[in-house]
């Protein structure tokens, strides 16, 4: 428990204002701790401090232009958000580039950059048992067997039905039996492939 009487007791008024706000501030401090907030970035670490000042100006914006009817500031905001989309784009590419440059496996990484853009998590697909003929089998060296033997004999009874013929359109519409669709070539500039 506080006591005030060196604040009421004393006679001139910085004391008193001094001893005010020492026991004010004791009872706020021991109520009210300070405590470290740990932001979350959900993976997202090329957005820099500039760019979550710019995003927050931008939505203070959005509902400036909601609430009004001046042409001027739906303009303003229109060419703001444009500015703001390239300029992440362009933090984007230089977070990209710069984690590539760095990497020792740079075709590892565009893949798990590419992952990660994309939200594909990979998973653990080991074949652990395999059905052989009705029989649940665990052994590996059974399941790669059955799998490789499976692959072959499929080639060799393509194999000797393509010798049997030995005209490879024959053969096509014998294992084909969809017709192809017509490639249709569309032309474009070297500008469009650079997008």
């Amino acid at each position: 428990m506080e006591t005030w009487h060196d604040v009421f007791e004393n006679n001139y008024v910085n004391s008193i204002y001094n001893f005010s706000l020492n026991t004010y501030q004791g009872v706020f401090y021991s109520s009210f701790p300070l405590r470290k907030l740990i932001t979350k970035t959900n993976g997202i670490t090329w957005i820099t401090t500039g760019l979550r000042i710019s995003c927050k100006h931008k939505r203070e914006m959005y509902l400036l232009r909601k609430n009004s009817n001046d042409p001027l500031l739906k303009n303003y905001y229109k060419l703001y958000c444009k500015i703001l989309s390239n300029v992440i784009k362009e933090a984007k590419k230089y977070y990209f580039n710069k984690w590539i440059k760095n990497s020792k496996n740079k075709m590892k990484t565009i893949w798990d950059i590419t992952k990660s853009l994309t939200g594909i998590k990979t998973k653990n697909k080991d074949v652990q048992q395999l059905n052989i003929n009705g029989n649940i089998n665990y052994n590996l060296q059974t399941i790669l067997d059955s799998f490789n033997n499976y692959f072959l004999s499929t080639t060799e009874k393509n194999h000797s039905a393509f010798n049997k013929n030995n005209n490879f359109v024959d053969h096509l519409r014998l294992t084909c039996n969809e017709l192809f669709p017509n490639i249709k070539y569309q032309y474009i500039s070297t500008k469009e492939t650079e997008k």
